[in-house]
């Protein structure tokens, strides 16, 4: 009868022991899990937090770059670093990377020729991009074609292409508000002769081409003279970065001695452009004085952030204006000669 007792006196020991150890057990790792949880969540905090920081010395860093644009525009000794990643040498300009003890901005290259032109623009707004071509040692060299991309296929929306057929001739355009494709594109190549040059050098010079978003045609011009003023049917796509293209060629090239100009205005909705140069063969070569590429590296302890900016660089530009005069009502011209007094066409108000 002891010996009964004395187990089964036992065995509720053990029983409660195992109990015991199950709940401390059980607690144990509901404990981790919520400091994991806890120190995961807080490290979340602390990235995020930290990305914040690294990303705004990137923007530091983009606008010491922009700064030291603006001085060497404004003929100040610059040195710019475009192959490795230091900040630039801005000399007598002051430019600091350390912004404190823990962010900073590691790389900054600034690439005064990058290899095309990238922008954003609004519809009916006039660009004109400068065509200067350089070689890989940054030497001014000829070109022989100009591609033109527009329309980003993510940033601008999935839309719809205009049917390339004879049933729906060019010429048939629709209104704004029935508009559901890509933005038509006036281009304008303009050649300035070198050496002394007169109004009429600029006008006989220059061709344009309106390109048609379509899904067809060859995506090609090889003289923009036998089209001048005319409606080109360019090939279109959902595939690649942009939607559509067009290749716009010259007779003997584009010749280093004379300076290009290609002015481009998208029609009937706003999107992305892109120019790029190539030479006869095929190869691309680079564009100077047209846009800059900043690529700076921000850091904050070990958290890194990497900040792409494009800046436009167009002083002088505006020797080229769009247009004269703009307006949506009726246009009255009204002539009147002194002397002999004649009047011709005159405009009621």
């Amino acid at each position: 009868m002891f010996m009964s007792s004395r187990k089964k006196l036992g065995e509720r020991g053990a029983i409660a022991f195992l109990t015991v150890l199950f709940i401390v057990i059980i607690l144990t790792i509901v404990t981790t899990g919520f400091v994991r949880l806890m120190v995961r969540e807080q490290r979340q905090s602390t990235d995020i937090q930290l990305s914040a920081q690294a990303l705004y010395a990137a923007e530091a860093g983009v606008e010491d770059a922009v700064h030291v644009l603006r001085e060497q525009i404004n003929g100040a000794s610059v040195t710019l670093n475009e192959s490795i990643c230091d900040p630039a040498d801005t000399s007598p300009s002051s430019v600091s990377p350390q912004l404190n003890g823990d962010s900073e901005y590691t790389c900054q290259l600034i690439d005064l020729q990058p290899e095309d032109f990238i922008q954003g623009a609004d519809s009916y707004k006039s660009i004109l991009i400068p065509l200067n071509a350089v070689d890989s040692s940054g030497n001014p060299t000829s070109f022989g074609r100009i591609n033109i991309n527009w329309h980003n296929n993510v940033d601008d929306g999935v839309v719809g292409f205009r049917p390339n057929s004879t049933s729906t001739p060019p010429t048939n355009l629709p209104p704004v508000s029935a508009w559901t494709f890509p933005a038509m594109v006036r281009a304008e190549v303009i050649r300035v002769p070198a050496g002394s040059f007169t109004r009429d050098d600029l006008y006989n010079n220059r061709q344009t081409v309106f390109l048609n978003p379509t899904n067809g045609g060859s995506g090609i011009i090889n003289n923009p003279a036998t089209v001048h003023a005319s409606i080109v049917s360019a090939p279109c796509s959902s595939a690649g970065t942009h939607a559509c293209s067009m290749q716009i060629r010259r007779p003997g090239g584009f010749n280093v001695a004379d300076d290009y100009f290609l002015r481009l205005v998208l029609l009937y909705r706003p999107g992305e452009i892109r120019v790029a140069l190539e030479d006869a063969s095929g190869n691309p070569v680079d564009i100077e004085d047209a846009q800059a590429l900043i690529d700076v590296t921000g850091r904050a302890t070990d958290v890194f952030r990497r900040l792409q900016v494009r800046v436009r660089l167009e002083q002088g530009l505006d020797i080229f204006p769009p247009f004269i005069m703009a307006t949506s009502d009726d246009v009255c011209k009204e002539l009147i000669a002194r002397d002999t007094v004649a009047s011709v066409d005159s405009c009621l108000p």
